[in-house]
């Protein structure tokens, strides 16, 4: 069987609030469009449906012990799982488990952490042609099972409903990194009052994600969301040899309805008492 192998053609797409200005947003708009137009191999049909969910992320993590600062963490990343279906809105290849379970697993790809266009159209394109591939193998199995099965009740595989989005703008955190290394170096320094704690740790771990959507029908989304947390941990060991461990973790939303120093120092200082009584 031959493919058609397509170039990625720039095709226009309808815009939604400020999605134009948003070079991913653009990017999934942009292939969506191309895809819903000429991605097809010879007789077997175009995508009736497609959408993209495109996750951005950035992970610091920053390590203390006994005072000391380790090497901190970063991570910076972005992927896409595509949703792809061949077929009409009554029937198309979803909704069917074929003889390889594996290949329910959605399609998805690492993408290019900068903002270059060219770049996202390319991942977005690389991931949909494997997914258009094995979309359209599946409904062919789907069509024979239903045929050998003498199936003649359809209910239909995708529901129609009214397009509609939000764009939420992007966080900006104000995020004072050696204000923050100063903190979990002294938090992490408490546990060298108490002798029977042979390792602990305070971590503080900073996620910020902005999660895209976009559809063929004109759904739009982009939804941040940030999160930190503080770990401490330690252990020791009992009169017995047993190993003895607990922890302690704080979660907030935002940087600034993190608990004052205070309150943090008291809750580490707590669980080193527990561990130490253990």
């Amino acid at each position: 069987m031959k493919h058609l192998v397509l170039g990625l053609l720039l095709i226009p797409a309808p815009t939604f609030g400020g999605e134009r200005d948003n070079v991913v947003l653009r990017a999934m708009s942009d292939e969506l469009a191309r895809s819903m137009e000429r991605l097809e191999m010879e007789e077997l049909g175009k995508p009736h449906f497609a959408a993209y969910r495109v996750r951005d992320f950035r992970k610091l993590s920053l390590t203390g012990s006994f005072g000391a600062l380790k090497d901190p963490y970063e991570e910076r990343g972005r992927d896409v799982i595509v949703d792809l279906r061949v077929g009409t809105a009554n029937f198309d290849n979803s909704h069917y488990i074929g003889r390889d379970m594996w290949e329910l697993r959605p399609h998805s790809a690492n993408m290019a952490v900068e903002e270059n266009y060219d770049a996202l159209r390319f991942s977005l394109w690389s991931v949909t042609d494997r997914a258009y591939k094995q979309m359209v193998e599946r409904l062919s199995q789907k069509k024979a099972y239903k045929n050998a099965k003498g199936i003649r009740e359809e209910i239909p595989d995708l529901s129609r409903d009214e397009a509609s989005g939000r764009l939420a703008e992007p966080m900006e955190a104000a995020f004072d990194r050696p204000a923050w290394e100063e903190r979990v170096r002294r938090l992490s320094a408490v546990f060298r009052a108490y002798p029977g704690i042979l390792q602990s740790e305070v971590q503080l771990q900073w996620t910020s994600r902005t999660v895209f959507f976009a559809d063929s029908e004109g759904r739009r989304s982009r939804q941040p969301a940030d999160e930190y947390e503080i770990v401490a941990e330690a252990s020791a060991q009992a009169e017995d040899g047993m190993m003895v461990s607990d922890r302690r973790r704080v979660l907030s939303r935002a940087i600034d309805e993190m608990p004052p120093m205070e309150r943090l120092d008291s809750e580490v200082r707590r669980l080193a008492q527990d561990v130490s009584a253990m």
